[in-house]
């Protein structure tokens, strides 16, 4: 038993009630009253409540937190009465809104449940960080503000020196913030830049910086070329609803004329429409004799993807122009040939299979339309087995394909391929792969046919073929791994056993117009993709492949190849580097020696004297605030194309971050085919970009003329301000 003296009694005495004070005080200094039984309560706390029965007011005084329906008013003091719902509050006071806003005030007098209200002083920071002051305002809850002498700007002052201008700002009159139709109304507005104003205009609207999408214009395009004069083009932007938008842009060229483009877009539940249409009312670049000769030009780009259901997809994409000069002069001049694709295609287990038809037109100065082929259709079955007992696969491709032309002959390619591949691992490391293969094509070619009339012709050629083949793949893989490094050593021998020389005149070879012999294709047993071209012939391939990964970031990759053609003859074409017994020699070389550089080297050398006959270099250096990429290609005069002989080319673009806001951007491609070393093309550009504006210069040359397009000069200005023509 504790037993207290007197004197200890009374001290104990005191502070119980000490507490019990402190506890009641406490209580007082957090309440909750109720505004109406069937609604939400409004909470007070404050550091001191003084609540008058007579007057049913209740006062708060010192860190003052006043929250109903998810807002909270913060104030140093606040006044509620509770019979009318008024409430006063004055001295730093905070009003947090449910759709993230914050608003600042000396005073804020609320009604009507906190929806109506009264502001003095405003200082409003919105969702997305703009920011607006007002010398009054009224609001009704989700409905609208209506702010009296106001200045809106999304530009943050200087952390530095907070009293610089701000980079652009509007100053209004009175701005109505619309929150139902998220609008901001501007009367009497005058834009300023760092404090200057620059223009006004009576009456001004932009969506608040909530709205996402919206109807409007858009950033405008300006500029100057010397061949097509002052350009300017201004996009329009018009939202159809969730799913669907529509933007056109006619742009003005003072030298050459008018043209006008439109993009559609359409989203569906399992999939998507983009559509593009231009038309062009333009100076006619053919009749370089008569400037005044205006012509009608236009393109049309459709593509389109859906799922049809977890098996079947289909695809439409359609290529256009009406004119190969006018396409690669104003719409895109990166792109040689413009295609049309339609696909539909299945995928079950290990099948594959796909209809689909392909129609091109070349942009380039040699292509001639009517020479274009029409593929349609073509089509294609796949079937991978499962793997048996010892790793074994049957595979089994069927394919199908008709091709038109207009003044060429006709095909249609009937083909099966059946293919069994085995592996095996010796106990030594050594790694095996048989593969055989047989090849059956059956062949129509038309001749003299009218494109209207496809299957009308005034002779037919039929031609069959059976082509087997039987490869086997041998491959040593050797490891060896170090305290800082693992490296990898692998000699590959590859050989395919083939009939030699069974192709007719008949068989039509239209696929793999562009093959060459690299890296990638050396231990193909069909060095072609195609179904129509074969490799022929017995061979052996060899090559080494080496690989060194370091802890230090260092890695490096090594690869050197050869073949040995047994037959004296070859389909494949004079100086391609197969069409002798022994080829020439392929490789790649690739480098890392740490987290910022890589480089890369691939080739093919004459196996007679070791000159280059293709080489490509790239090198990319990355390090956060800059990128720099260089690429150089070599092709002789043996790789060569009824445009172009021996090229010799060297490209260079280099992306720098100057600072927070500050981008710039080089890029040059260089021509260096017979010591001409002229610049093709090179562009420039400057970028200043923070939370609210964007300038861009930026410069582009054209080194080069074809088919109407002349070498040229182009500046180009980007002025885009946040919320005013942007999406």
């Amino acid at each position: 038993m504790i037993r207290l003296s007197h004197k200890k009694n009374l001290h104990f005495i005191s502070l119980l009630l000490t507490a019990f004070l402190s506890l009641i005080i406490n209580c007082a200094n957090a309440l909750s009253i109720d505004k109406d039984a069937a609604n939400d309560p409004v909470l007070l706390q404050a550091d001191e409540i003084i609540h008058t029965k007579a007057t049913n007011i209740v006062k708060a005084l010192g860190r003052v937190e006043l929250s109903l329906d998810n807002r909270v008013l913060l104030a140093d003091q606040i006044s509620y009465n509770q019979t009318t719902g008024r409430v006063i509050a004055n001295n730093n006071v905070t009003l947090l809104e449910e759709n993230g806003d914050v608003l600042f005030s000396d005073s804020i007098e609320l009604t009507n449940e906190f929806k109506r209200g009264f502001i003095k002083n405003l200082k409003l920071r919105m969702k997305d960080g703009s920011r607006l002051v007002a010398n009054s305002a009224e609001f009704i809850k989700d409905e609208r503000k209506i702010m009296h002498k106001v200045t809106f700007s999304p530009c943050l002052p200087c952390e530095e020196n907070p009293q610089r201008p701000l980079i652009w700002q509007i100053k209004a009159d009175k701005v109505i913030h619309n929150e139902e139709t998220e609008n901001m109304e501007y009367q009497d507005a005058t834009f300023e830049f760092f404090d200057i104003p620059i223009f006004f205009t009576p009456y001004f609207i932009h969506p608040d910086p909530t709205v996402d999408r919206r109807s409007g214009l858009l950033t405008p395009t300006q500029g100057y070329s010397e061949k097509k004069g002052f350009i300017y083009g201004q996009p329009y932007f018009l939202t159809l609803d969730r799913s669907r938008d529509l933007e056109i842009k006619p742009t003005i060229y003072t030298k050459d004329g008018v043209t006008l483009q439109s993009r559609y877009r359409h989203a569906f539940f399992d999939g998507l429409i983009d559509s593009n249409f231009t038309l062009g009312v333009l100076r006619d670049t053919n009749d370089m004799s008569s400037s005044d000769n205006i012509g009608v030009d236009g393109s049309v780009t459709i593509k389109s993807d859906f799922s049809l259901n977890d098996t079947w997809r289909a695809k439409v994409n359609i290529e256009q122009a009406s004119d190969k000069t006018y396409y690669r002069k104003y719409i895109s001049d990166d792109k040689e040939i413009l295609r049309s694709h339609l696909l539909l295609e299945g995928f079950r287990n290990r099948n594959y299979f796909a209809i689909e038809g392909y129609k091109f037109q070349g942009l380039r100065s040699t292509d001639e339309r009517d020479s274009q082929p029409i593929v349609s259709p073509a089509i294609s079955y796949s079937f991978s087995g499962d793997p048996g007992p010892h790793g074994e696969i049957f595979q089994f491709d069927v394919n199908f394909d008709s091709i038109f032309h207009q003044q060429l002959n006709d095909s249609r390619n009937f083909s099966i391929l059946a293919g069994w591949q085995i592996p095996y691992r010796s106990q030594s490391g050594e790694i095996y792969t048989l593969t055989s293969s047989l090849q059956s094509n059956l062949y129509f070619t038309s001749k003299g046919t009218n494109i209207s009339s496809p299957l009308t012709s005034n002779q037919n050629d039929i031609a069959t073929r059976v082509f087997p083949q039987l490869a086997l793949n041998w491959r040593y893989p050797f490891f060896r791994e170090t305290k800082d490094s693992l490296q990898f050593f692998e000699p590959i021998v590859n050989l395919v056993i083939a009939p030699n020389a069974i192709t007719t005149s008949t068989i039509p070879m239209e696929d793999n117009q562009g093959f060459e012999f690299d890296d990638t294709n050396i231990f193909r047993i069909n060095r072609y993709t195609g179904s129509k071209r074969i490799t022929e012939g017995s061979r052996i391939d060899y090559g080494i492949n080496g690989t060194i990964l370091s802890s230090t970031s260092f890695t490096s990759e090594i690869f050197i190849g050869q073949s040995y053609h047994f037959s004296e003859t070859n389909n494949f074409a004079p100086k391609s580097g197969l069409d002798e017994n022994l080829s020439d020699i392929v490789g790649r070389v690739i480098l890392s020696p740490n987290d910022w550089l890589n480089l890369n080297y691939r080739f093919r050398l004459d196996k007679d004297n070791l000159t280059p006959r293709r080489s490509e270099f790239g090198a990319v250096i990355s390090d956060g605030a800059y990128n720099v990429s260089v690429d150089y290609v070599l092709l002789d005069e043996y790789i060569s194309t009824e445009t172009f002989d021996s090229r010799e080319q060297v490209s260079l673009e280099i992306n720098t971050q100057l600072d927070e806001q500050w981008l710039s951007s080089l890029s040059l491609i260089q021509d260096l085919t017979n010591s001409s070393n002229n610049t093709r093309k090179a562009a420039l550009n400057l970028t200043y970009s923070d939370e609210c504006f964007t300038l861009g210069l930026g410069y582009e040359r054209k080194d080069f003329s074809l088919d109407g397009i002349e070498s040229d000069n182009q500046f180009f200005l980007i002025i885009n301000l946040k919320n005013l023509g942007s999406i």
